[in-house]
């Protein structure tokens, strides 16, 4: 312990005199003076990547740390980097160092904002025009608009020729996809600031209460722990290229996203190749489709009143002259994953039948993003978008619906302090899906035609494949069902 002590001590000096980030060591060395005071969740790689902060004398342990290696302004100060610097970044300042920049620049690329009209045009310029045979497969389904988002589809819609004619040859060349993927990391990991996520219960008198993230905090990663990072991203990235979905996600990618963000180290800390490869597959689609604006979002979201989407996601209907759901704004934006902001806190009106369908979704597929990175669906002003680069087209058995969860429980699901009893409608509507999805869930799953004719869509020829509710299962269990599925088969 002393010796423990001692280095914890070292690494406060450190800070003070030079107020950068800490170390690896440094940071391993306050988890261990802290003992059972924290609950650390590693990497793939054993590096810090969670850390809980268990009661307040942790807390009060992690401020003294953190501000030791903070300035006299409370801001980070890196020493100078030679890496891209923050001309043309929008946020960023010139006296920034290049890994601010390239952390500041991340954080706003993977969340960024579009005007729901330029989300719209995103949605027609990278998609296609639905086919007669496509169109003949919702035939009497009320599908008002069909179009279909793949691979051509966002090669065709991009601007730059250059851009073009590099994805379109990395798609159709395994040589140059490979040299490509080298590059992309090698390129993007020569610093080695990594961010482990804070988070505190939220009552630390209570063992399984709520964890609420508190921030951020970049430290210093070792040259071996950069090194069989990158060569493992490398290693997942390659396997990427081996099936067809994610052969086009990857090498969209490669062309149109810095990998700012994606770090090897934050690869699922399971050493199984489905992990791995979902886990990274999700990240970059993520990063993709943000940047490209082809994200599914309530600013555009139609009525869902088509047969196809009642029967594909279970939806009910209201009176139309059913009074307005009051939703409280922080729950909406919860629900929605929705920019939002509202001071005054007033509840948000809403159409009924508009809200217990959309939120149903949302409560199911926990948002309604989900919803088109794991089954390819989106709603554009009644218009349905078929996303062919899904998890649909990945999972021999596609997984609906994500683990375990209380749905009358906000407080737990989402962090909220609201009490659902003052919100009636809202109240009895999460009582309602408590209770289906614990007495017949199959009453919330697709009906079997409507499935049918998704898979069919998504231009699956195996439409008996029916799918797996993940809804219930315990975090080992589903870990346990995601591990267990075949992907489609090898390119």
């Amino acid at each position: 312990m002393i010796k423990k002590l001692s280095l914890y001590g070292l690494c406060f000096n450190l800070g003070a005199a030079f107020a950068t980030p800490p170390t690896q060591a440094e940071l391993e060395a306050f988890i261990a003076t802290q003992g059972d005071n924290v609950k650390v969740k590693r990497t793939l790689f054993g590096a810090p990547d969670r850390i809980t902060l268990k009661n307040e004398a942790a807390y009060k342990a992690w401020e003294a740390f953190s501000k030791w290696h903070r300035d006299s302004s409370g801001s980070w100060s890196y020493p100078p980097a030679d890496l891209e610097k923050c001309d043309g970044v929008p946020g960023t300042t010139a006296k920034m160092s290049g890994e601010e920049c390239i952390n500041l620049a991340n954080i706003r690329s993977i969340f960024k904002n579009y005007t729901p009209e330029e989300r719209r045009a995103c949605f027609l310029k990278y998609s296609k025009e639905a086919t007669a045979e496509e169109l003949a497969l919702v035939a009497g389904w009320d599908v008002s608009g069909l179009r279909i988002v793949d691979f051509d589809s966002i090669v065709d819609g991009l601007d730059c020729e250059v851009q073009k004619e590099e994805a379109r040859r990395l798609m159709a060349n395994d040589e140059a996809l490979g040299a490509a993927i080298n590059r992309w990391v090698n390129k993007y990991y020569s610093h080695n600031v990594y961010g482990a996520e804070i988070f505190t219960l939220d009552n630390p008198y209570t063992k399984d209460g709520p964890k609420l993230c508190i921030g951020q905090f970049p430290y210093r990663l070792t040259q071996d722990t950069i090194s069989l990072s990158t060569d493992q991203l490398k290693s997942v990235l390659k396997d990427m290229s081996h099936y067809e979905s994610t052969r086009g996600i990857l090498v969209l990618s490669l062309v149109l996203v810095k990998p700012l963000g994606m770090k090897a180290l934050s690869l699922l800390d399971i050493d199984h190749r489905n992990a791995k490869l979902l886990s990274l597959t999700y990240d970059l689609r993520e990063m993709l489709y943000n940047q490209l604006g082809i994200c599914a979002h309530y600013s555009m979201l139609g009525d869902l009143g088509s047969a196809l989407e009642l029967d594909l996601f279970r939806l009910g209907s209201s009176p139309a002259d059913a009074e307005p759901v009051k939703v409280p704004s922080a729950l909406f934006q919860r629900l929605f994953y929705e920019n939002y902001s509202d001071d005054s806190l007033d509840p948000i009106e809403i159409p009924q039948q508009k809200f217990f369908r959309a939120a149903q979704i949302a409560l199911l597929w926990f948002n309604l993003e989900d919803v088109w990175y794991r089954i390819g669906f989106a709603n554009v002003d009644d218009t349905i978008y078929v996303n062919r680069m899904s998890a649909m087209n990945l999972l021999k058995t596609p997984a609906i619906f994500p683990g375990s969860q209380k749905f009358t429980d906000l407080k737990r699901l989402f962090g909220l302090d609201i009490d659902p009893p003052s919100y009636p409608l809202i109240d009895q509507f999460l009582r309602d899906m408590d209770l289906t999805s614990e007495t017949d869930l199959s009453r919330l799953c697709p009906m079997p035609e409507a499935w049918k004719a998704w898979l069919q869509l998504q231009g699956r020829t195996d439409v008996d494949a029916g799918y797996l509710p993940m809804l219930k299962k315990t975090k080992d269990e589903l870990t346990a069902a995601l591990l267990s599925i075949d992907l489609i088969g090898d390119k």
